[in-house]
């Protein structure tokens, strides 16, 4: 790399925001950094796979991958140019036998809809699947969306779940009622809107996730540059309970 950029892993810096996602890996999101941190360590919650939703050009899943040799990340990113800088990275770092990468939407359920993409540039984060009803669907533009519980259905191993999807969220976590009930996803980071936050709380509490506030209240958590930048969005970590309380 020019200019000493200094990462864990190899990443194309062939376009303006894939550089500037490299220069600001360490300060952008550091409570997701932390996060991932402490789920690779064996003597907290030993997981080994990371479901990434919204992978972007991949700068989390490969974080995660140079933890550990061993880990593993379903990595799914919809948006065609973002996808194809999620397999170069990949290829790059040689973590293909790692990543297994879908460029599927996610929505609560399979069904049909409209792809939002409103910043076109590579390493944006501006793609939306919008439902349609059933009048809609002799349309060519169509696309597919389907669910995590079935992406997830024959995925075994326990694992941490990041999603940032800008807008879909809460949508795309529904889809994941299977999986929350079988106890195999142990933590989970969501980036949402703060009107959402309350909704999504409630509906992990069901599932026995609490908010994680050694996460949540990090000294140097984004929330601090978002209110800056009058921005609502927000991450939020939670995690099974007794995770939580044993440590």
């Amino acid at each position: 790399m020019s200019e000493e950029i200094k990462l864990p892993f190899k990443m194309s810096l062939s376009d303006p925001l894939s550089l500037w996602r490299a220069r600001t890996f360490w300060s952008k999101e550091p409570e997701t950094i932390e996060w991932l941190k402490f789920f690779g360590n064996k003597k907290n919650s030993y997981c080994q796979i990371l479901v990434d939703v919204g992978a972007n050009i991949g700068i989390y899943t490969l974080y995660w991958c140079s933890l550990n040799q061993n880990f593993q990340t379903i990595s799914i990113e919809p948006f065609d140019e973002n996808h194809k800088l999620l397999v170069r990275n990949t290829d790059l770092n040689g973590y293909t036998e790692q990543v297994k990468i879908y460029k599927h939407s996610l929505s609560s359920k399979k069904s049909y809809g409209f792809i939002e993409v409103s910043d076109k540039r590579p390493g944006s984060s501006s793609f939306k699947f919008n439902f349609v009803d059933s009048q809609g669907l002799c349309s060519s533009n169509l696309v597919e969306s389907t669910t995590l519980d079935i992406l997830l259905g024959e995925v075994e191993g326990q694992k941490i779940i990041k999603i940032d999807v800008d807008g879909n969220d809460f949508d795309i976590l529904k889809g994941a009622k299977k999986s929350l009930i079988s106890k195999d996803i142990v933590s989970i980071l969501i980036e949402s809107s703060e009107n959402h936050q309350n909704e999504i709380s409630k509906f992990l509490l069901k599932f026995g996730f609490e908010s994680d506030d050694r996460f949540n209240n990090l000294a140097n958590h984004s929330d601090i540059r978002r209110k800056a930048q009058d921005k609502i969005e927000r991450n939020r970590v939670y995690t099974r309970s007794h995770l939580i309380n044993s440590h």
